[in-house]
């Protein structure tokens, strides 16, 4: 996963809060914690206005930038 990828959240982790919802990453990892076991990436939802922080390993990629 890098800048501009989009991505959702893998079918386990999505358990309702975000129904379908398509983010883009504008950050790899979180620039203040740290980051040891569990990174973090910056996504923004299309249904947000800030960015969250969300765990790697409840992303898959949906289409690559280039």
């Amino acid at each position: 996963m890098k800048v501009g990828d989009l991505v959702r959240l893998r079918d386990v982790y999505n358990l309702g809060a975000i129904d379908h919802a398509i983010g883009i990453i504008l950050a790899e990892r979180d620039p203040v914690a740290k980051q040891v076991k569990l990174v973090r990436i910056g996504v923004l939802w299309n249904d947000g206005d800030t960015v969250d922080w969300e765990p790697a390993h409840w992303l898959e990629v949906v289409s690559e930038s280039r």
